[in-house]
This record gives C-alpha cells, structure tokens and sequence, in this order.
C-alpha cells in the first residue's frame, strides 16, 4: 500500500507509507512542517498480494489550513467540499 500527498501542481510533497500491510483498517499522521495551507492532494494505492496486478488507487482532494496557535498542533486538512469520503 502507498499513501502519498501532492500538492496542486502534481509534485510529490510526502510519502505516509510505501509497504505491504495485512487487510484492515489504519491511520498515519502527517507532519506537514514548513508547507504553506492551501490544496493538497492524497493518492493511496492498494495493491493485492494475491493478485498482483489488481490494485485500486484513490485521490482525495484535500484543504490543509494553517492555524495560529492551535491547541492540537498547526495544520487541520479538510476533505474538499462536494468530495464524498470512501
């Protein structure tokens, strides 16, 4: 499975992950550090590894906000209006 962030024009910004993992559900944090707010893009990848040319790829479009002295860290991402989450 990859996880990988873009920003608007298509350059690759981070990889969250880039290995196999077993079925089920997982989360990754993202340390955004010095990129500006604004539209960022996530792409996750699933490949099976019994059927290795199957795989299914997803982009969400996402908004990363910058906030001043927030009390849980400076970034806060929102799913873009209209994008219906998976």
């Amino acid at each position: 499975m990859s996880l990988k962030i873009y920003d608007l024009v298509g350059r690759l910004v981070s990889v969250l992950v880039d290995e196999v993992q077993g079925a089920g559900s997982r989360t990754a944090d993202w340390k955004a550090g010095s990129l500006s707010g604004g539209i960022c893009f996530c792409r996750m990848e699933a490949v099976s590894t019994l059927h290795p040319r199957q795989s299914s790829v997803q982009v969400r479009k996402l908004t990363l906000l910058r906030l001043e002295d927030p009390p849980e860290g400076p970034f806060i991402l929102i799913p873009f209006p209209g994008v219906a989450p998976a």
